[in-house]
């Protein structure tokens, strides 16, 4: 480009033709980048698949366990492994400070072992303090009642799969074996 003194203006003066920016394609350009950014581009393009964007479906969310399935699933690890409890069994649990009138979800009266399923939906949570709670998991590591309270999880962070729920039963059994109870 030149730059040349205006002597004399009369009119105006435009370019002839039409100018268009031309479009280049992204393989062009990528390639001036070098080989690694080619081959990147091709594997990208490669992982297109129709109908499952980028990276495949989008995740899903885990759905909340029922009360209903999650004792299913803690009642039938108990039976794999020899105790059978009665539902809904009432209990008058005592300690240090208080006592609590509840009825377990699933409890043998001779082995003194059970669990109880703490059900957001529901009035559970006004009989389960942190005090009563704490005083639970100290006899259930103590001399009993063994009582494994099982929550739900939190729905809007991360509920309790039924895998998770089947895990924490199964070390709870294995911790009794241990203490020689089962």
């Amino acid at each position: 480009m030149k730059i040349r003194k205006v002597r004399r203006y009369r009119r105006a003066r435009y370019p002839r033709g039409t100018w268009r920016r031309r479009q280049k394609d992204p393989v062009s350009q990528t390639a001036k980048g070098g080989l690694t950014s080619l081959l990147l581009m091709a594997l990208t393009d490669a992982c297109d698949v129709p109908g499952l964007g980028a990276t495949g479906p989008p995740p899903v969310m885990p759905e909340m366990v029922t009360e209903h399935e999650a004792r299913q699933i803690i009642n039938q690890v108990f039976v794999d492994n020899g105790v059978t409890l009665q539902e809904d069994f009432p209990l008058v649990f005592r300690w240090a400070q208080d006592s609590i009138v509840f009825d377990v979800d699933g409890y043998n009266e001779e082995l003194e072992v059970g669990y109880e399923y703490l059900n957001p939906d529901y009035s559970d949570h006004q009989y389960f303090s942190q005090e009563a709670v704490t005083a639970l998991n100290e006899a259930r590591d103590g001399d009993g009642p063994h009582i494994e309270i099982v929550e739900p999880g939190d729905y809007y962070a991360m509920p309790k799969s039924e895998a998770e729920i089947e895990a924490q039963i199964r070390a709870f059994i294995e911790k009794l074996k241990g203490m020689g109870i089962i």
